[in-house]
């Protein structure tokens, strides 16, 4: 029987790639559709191959199906190309920032740290 449905691990081994990128993928809306079946995630070998193709390149300036349809749709919004890229980047550092420095965004500012000096 032939398999049509594929999880991360699978799809990452076809692709050779981090087993972490689909996963990235999938946060960032980037990638082949998925299911979630469950708590499991799969992939249909036809969305799998259907992404393949959308992504195929006829040169390096090519700019592929995929990421030209972005590339229109982001001209047509009243955002507009770089305020919507410098957003969505701003927005992805929130998280690392606050992770660094997790009293950074302390409600009482007033207040001074112990220092342990006398």
């Amino acid at each position: 029987m032939k398999a049509t449905c594929m999880n991360q691990l699978e799809l990452a081994v076809r692709w050779g790639i981090s087993h972490r990128t689909p996963e990235r993928w999938r946060w960032t809306g980037e990638g082949p559709k998925f299911l979630k079946v469950g708590g499991r995630v799969v992939y249909r070998l036809s969305d799998v191959e259907e992404y393949e193709q959308s992504i195929v390149r006829s040169s390096t300036s090519d700019r592929g199906q995929a990421q030209q349809r972005a590339r229109d749709y982001s001209s047509r919004t009243a955002v507009g190309r770089g305020a919507a890229a410098i957003l969505a980047l701003s927005l992805a550092c929130i998280p690392y920032q606050f992770r660094l420095n997790p009293h950074r965004f302390s409600d009482s500012l007033t207040e001074k740290p112990e220092t342990g000096l006398a």
